[in-house]
């Protein structure tokens, strides 16, 4: 348990610091535009189908957010907080366990929804294309924990060295 709640944790956290923007940090708007050339160079895409692709992709990235926001409401509702760092530390048992009930609830939601997208895009692009989609999230927010952390350094290095 201890395990799931320091990945929801970490995913908001990281969600937290790319809303934030502000010197140093990444903001929502390059981020978007970081996730698109990405996705882009990922599929390899020609004109046509781009043309096919793009608004079902945002599509799905539009229902994916609203099931984001159907699971904070739910989660500000059962515990009464939408801190969810400080509502999970301060959890009582009973309320514990209404979080993971909402999680797993959520990832339910989350995979009906991937699987009926994974079913539009493979009428359009090659199994190995919808493959790299299902594997794009994983693989984006890794390249950016490391483009942040590389910036992070990059940052501290120039600081002390009085830069």
């Amino acid at each position: 348990m201890k395990k799931i709640m320091m990945i929801i944790l970490t995913l908001v956290t990281v969600s937290a610091v790319a809303q934030r923007g502000g010197p140093g940090q990444m903001d929502k708007e390059k981020i978007k535009a970081a996730r698109i050339a990405f996705l882009t160079e990922k599929l390899d895409l020609d004109s046509k189908t781009a043309q096919v692709f793009w608004p079902i992709y945002n599509e799905f990235e539009a229902a994916k957010e609203e099931n984001n926001k159907k699971f904070m409401a739910a989660f500000k509702e059962k515990v009464g907080d939408e801190n969810m760092r400080k509502a999970i530390e301060e959890a009582t048992d009973e309320q514990a366990s209404a979080i993971i009930e909402l999680m797993y609830a959520k990832r339910g939601e989350d995979l009906k929804l991937e699987m009926a997208y994974m079913e539009k895009f493979s009428e359009i692009l090659s199994p190995k294309q919808v493959l790299a989609i299902s594997q794009f999230d994983a693989e984006f927010r890794r390249t950016l924990m490391r483009r942040y952390s590389e910036e992070s350094r990059e940052r501290r290095a120039r600081f002390k060295n009085g830069n």
